[in-house]
């Protein structure tokens, strides 16, 4: 078998996770912008001045610090609280996707259904008709009525919005998205109120036949996702709209990997070939774990309360069997039967960046009518709109930093179960894995070749 040594460079960080989803919108002809334009921000502007000018600012909500008021962050968090049903809706469309584009990448792949919810959220809120629905089933909405002036989707994405986002000294969670609008295209003025208030969406008037526009909006990426994603964009003078969103995410360990156990060992691919790489390594006294048909499954607790769950293809079997249906990859996420006993971890210090063709994935699906003739009337007056294109890029970081929680420790919790049994997660063949926060889905991805990430 063939042996190579993986490059290792940079910075070492904690658990850093980001994405852009970006949707491209053209248009057969129109003419006249609704709402007049102000100068735009620094922060798509840049220090020169220039480039697209402001439609609209929201006012981000104010979230209680919970390390200072706790009971002011919970009464905040219950107020705002996603119902169930809609939790299950966004699972159900975190795992329709993601199945689809494990079973359709070429190597790794990181994947936010968070982000492209969002975006496609917003899109469907400026949409009628078959558009609309088409949107609805494949949002896996099942009450998408909008009376008296209110979007089921909007306050959906309202409520998410307050539930996950969070910035203090040991983790950051930030949802962003802007709307990018040609002169040619009148917006309505209720649409790009829903866009502020639900979606807290920015929107800028933008030329893109002018380089300007494609700099500014990368900007915004570079600058909504701390540095992680300098996207390329492609701009040209047929667009009338770019959406885009980002969801930055930060965390660390509940309790840290010790360096000084970080080892080099083998990672096998499937190809048969192996490669040297770092593995973090520890051991948890008492620690729950599942097992079900073909995969082993554990979990390492965020400062967050969130977590990153991995899951271990039993010898075989492949990432992409486990993905091979939606059903089949919410068993190996969430399924399994329970257990709590001593668990090893063997987690490779890796990074990854990854691009999705989300448009090219939808068609493969049937869904159609929003990329040939989108019945957008929420939106604009402006008739012959279609999405052109719908991407997303993402990248995640994962090495040793944690931080210490009272909760957790080398040992067994506090009133835990009784062990009943022992799991080794030694990932060092291609493995799924996942970031979940209060139910929902931030980040699902697949490890095939680990790239090094640093050390903290």
């Amino acid at each position: 078998m063939g042996r190579r040594r993986m490059r290792r460079n940079g910075i070492r960080r904690p658990v850093r996770m980001a994405v852009v989803c970006l949707l491209g919108f053209s248009l057969a002809g129109a003419a006249g912008c609704g709402r007049k334009a102000a100068p735009a921000p620094e922060n798509a502007r840049g220090a020169a001045g220039g480039g697209p000018d402001l439609l609209a600012m929201p006012q981000y909500p104010c979230m209680p610090d919970r390390e200072t008021d706790w009971e002011a962050w919970r009464a905040y968090i219950d107020e705002y609280a996603v119902l169930e049903d809609e939790c299950a809706q966004i699972r159900d469309f975190s795992f329709q996707t993601a199945s689809a584009l494990i079973q359709d990448r070429e190597t790794n792949l990181v994947y936010s259904p968070v982000s492209l919810y969002y975006a496609l959220s917003l899109a469907a809120s400026g949409a009628g008709g078959e558009t609309r629905e088409e949107l609805s089933r494949f949002l896996c909405r099942r009450d998408t009525a909008q009376a008296d002036g209110e979007d089921a989707f909007g306050d959906t994405a309202r409520r998410l919005y307050h539930l996950l986002s969070r910035k203090d000294s040991f983790c950051q969670l930030h949802i962003a998205s802007s709307l990018w609008v040609s002169p040619k295209l009148p917006l309505k003025d209720a649409f790009l109120d829903t866009a502020e208030e639900q979606y807290f969406a920015e929107a800028y008037e933008a030329d893109f036949a002018d380089e300007k526009t494609r700099e500014a909006m990368g900007r915004w990426v570079s600058g909504q996702t701390k540095g992680l994603i300098t996207p390329q964009l492609a701009v040209n003078s047929d667009d009338v709209m770019h959406l885009l969103n980002t969801v930055y995410f930060y965390d660390e360990w509940t309790d840290a990997f010790s360096e000084k156990h970080t080892k080099e060992d083998r990672f096998y691919l499937e190809n048969g070939e192996e490669i040297s790489f770092p593995f973090m390594n520890r051991k948890f006294g008492s620690h729950g774990y599942a097992k079900g048909d073909g995969f082993i499954r554990s979990y390492l607790p965020l400062k967050s309360s969130g977590s990153m769950v991995f899951v271990l293809p039993d010898p075989g079997v492949t990432a992409g069997e486990l993905a091979s249906s939606p059903e089949r990859l919410y068993e190996a996420f969430e399924g399994g039967t329970s257990h709590v006993g001593e668990v090893e971890f063997k987690v490779p210090r890796f990074q990854s960046d990854s691009r999705c063709d989300v448009k090219e994935m939808m068609q493969s699906m049937g869904y159609l009518s929003l990329f040939e003739d989108g019945d957008f009337s929420q939106m604009t007056d402006a008739d012959g709109i279609f999405v052109s294109s719908i991407r997303q890029d993402s990248h995640i970081s994962v090495n040793e930093k944690g931080v210490e929680a009272a909760s957790f420790t080398d040992l067994a919790y506090a009133g835990a179960a009784l062990p009943d049994g022992k799991a080794e997660m030694i990932l060092n063949r291609p493995f799924l894995y996942g970031i979940q926060d209060n139910g929902v889905w931030l980040f699902i991805g697949v490890c095939d070749v680990p790239e090094e990430s640093g050390k903290p």
